[in-house]
């Protein structure tokens, strides 16, 4: 991963798929945007580019507001956006001149000047240029005079982000950071410069080392006795940690952040050294005497031990991009909507699946209704209607899964009908696609003319199915009911591996509707 940390000496961009914000906390939310942007360059032979700002904006902005409490320092950030895999990182020296620009300067100046994008993908809610002048529709509309994508971040994706952010600090505040590692997808850490303390901890027969955190504004856990790993220069270090006023010392009130490591007798005075939380132990405490403390600090060390025995070395809870995106072509199509997303979205309300209507510039109530009813699901608007070929090339351009399901939208789904076909993909990697059985809605003990069992050609290349031949359908006796190798699948409900839909550049736009599968 290449790091920049100024506008004047950056490279050309190789089709430049970037993204932009603070990213605080580089969360499991933020993941599934890394994740994003890296699958969409790799489909364009391009580069993946995140662009972040030090210091903070608030901090330039706000520069007397104090209240600023930070996830990750800039060099923590970093080290995250190269452990989720991007090509490259810009970090800006925010000013108060580069807030200033107007939307205008910050798109021409800055985005095309420097960065030359093929895509910009950012939050339906982004806002940039003096007093947040521009917005994504803004952006669009630049996307199309000077030649670049823009992809949008949903409203449910972009709020995700926002609760993460929010219970990971709750959870952190409380000194939960075993919660906290589940939102973040790894374990917060915390790095210093070990400073002169008072000694008390020798004193007790726990020397420790005293730590002044490298960020003023990084947030510190709760008070208590963690469980920690550290590392300070190429050496792994356990030891536990406290976080308090010592309220047993009577003549200490300032919150101090003491380590004692285990094994260790090394001077490490004014050397800088990370912290790894893997566990909470207890609250702070006051006792009456250096004794009871003593010995409260023995029995802490022991389940501090034991803590860390049974934690595993490394915690990575890695975003998952979707395994499975169900994805909805609708023209005009609100009745169908109505009566089938709501048995689509039943059956498929699973950790790994996720459901997308991509509208081709419907006239009807299709979008207003489906914000009213389903504002959870993303809802791809493209701009005129391209039919059923380019329609898809074009929103599957801004999904990204392991597999598409590509459905009509007056399909009536049964119980399990997505699982067989995910499960023969996973199990043959030489299988591109795959279909279902589709049988008549008006007669369902027949096949639908659309697919049936799977399609065939004969050898004059005239389509024709299993369980349909011309206009004369089968009666479905489970006679279809094993696998077989088919040569096209319906596109009624498609089920095809994402990277392969790409690879071949996806559906021959020159067939409108009908015939491209």
């Amino acid at each position: 991963m290449r790091v920049f940390n100024r506008l004047d000496n950056l490279p050309a961009f190789r089709n430049a798929v970037i993204t932009i914000g603070s990213f605080d906390g580089v969360h499991r939310g933020h993941q599934q945007l890394l994740a994003r942007i890296n699958r969409l360059a790799a489909r364009v032979a391009g580069e993946s580019v995140v662009i972040t700002f030090h210091p903070h904006p608030r901090q330039v902005i706000y520069p007397k507001d104090d209240s600023l409490q930070l996830l990750n320092t800039i060099d923590e950030k970093i080290a995250l956006f190269e452990r989720f895999g991007v090509d490259n990182v810009v970090v800006v020296p925010f000013t108060v001149a580069f807030s200033q620009q107007s939307a205008d300067e910050y798109i021409e100046k800055f985005l095309i000047a420097h960065f030359h994008p093929h895509t910009v993908v950012i939050g339906y809610d982004h806002r940039f240029g003096l007093n947040r002048q521009g917005d994504i529709h803004y952006l669009r509309y630049h996307g199309q005079r000077l030649g670049f994508r823009v992809d949008e971040i949903a409203p449910h994706e972009v709020d995700h982000m926002t609760v993460s952010s929010t219970k990971i600090r709750n959870a952190l505040a409380k000194g939960d950071v075993a919660e906290a590692a589940k939102w973040l997808g790894y374990r917060y850490e915390l790095s210093g410069t070990v400073v002169k303390g008072q000694r008390l901890g020798t004193l007790l027969g726990f020397p420790t080392a005293n730590i002044q955190p490298s960020d003023p504004h990084k947030l510190i856990p709760g008070d208590g006795i963690y469980a920690v790993r550290g590392r300070w220069q190429d050496q792994k270090l356990e030891g536990m940690l406290y976080i308090g006023t010592r309220p047993s010392i009577q003549e200490v009130n300032q919150r101090v952040i003491e380590l004692h490591i285990f094994d260790f007798k090394e001077n490490i005075y004014r050397e800088t050294i990370s912290i790894e939380f893997v566990d909470y132990i207890r609250g702070d405490k006051q006792f009456a005497s250096l004794d009871e403390l003593k010995a409260q600090l023995q029995r802490d060390e022991e389940q501090v031990q034991a803590r860390l025995q049974a934690a595993p070395q490394q915690l990575i809870l890695s975003a998952q991009v979707p395994r499975l995106a169900i994805v909805i072509l609708n023209y005009n199509g609100r009745e169908y909507l109505e009566q089938f997303l709501p048995g689509v979205l039943h059956t498929t309300a699973v950790p790994g699946v996720s459901v997308v209507i991509a509208d081709n510039a419907s006239t009807d109530d299709s979008l207003s209704w489906l914000a009213v009813q389903h504002p959870e699901l993303r809802v791809i608007k493209l701009a005129q209607n391209l039919g059923f070929a380019a329609g898809y090339n074009a929103a599957l351009q801004e999904v990204d899964a392991e597999y598409y399901v590509l459905l009509n939208s007056d399909i009536e789904v049964a119980a399990g009908w997505w699982q067989p076909c995910l499960q023969a993909l996973d199990g043959d990697p030489g299988l591109a696609a795959v279909q279902p059985k589709v049988r008549s809605y008006h007669r369902k003990d027949y096949f639908e003319y659309a697919g049936a069992a799977g399609g065939w050609l004969d050898y004059l290349g005239y389509p024709f199915c299993r369980g349909r031949i011309f206009a004369t359908t089968e009666a479905d006796e489970g006679q279809y009911d094993d696998p077989q190798e088919i040569f096209w699948a319906s596109g009624a409900a498609l089920f095809i591996r994402a990277e392969l839909f790409h690879q071949i550049g996806g559906f021959d736009v020159d067939y409108f509707a009908h015939a491209e599968e």
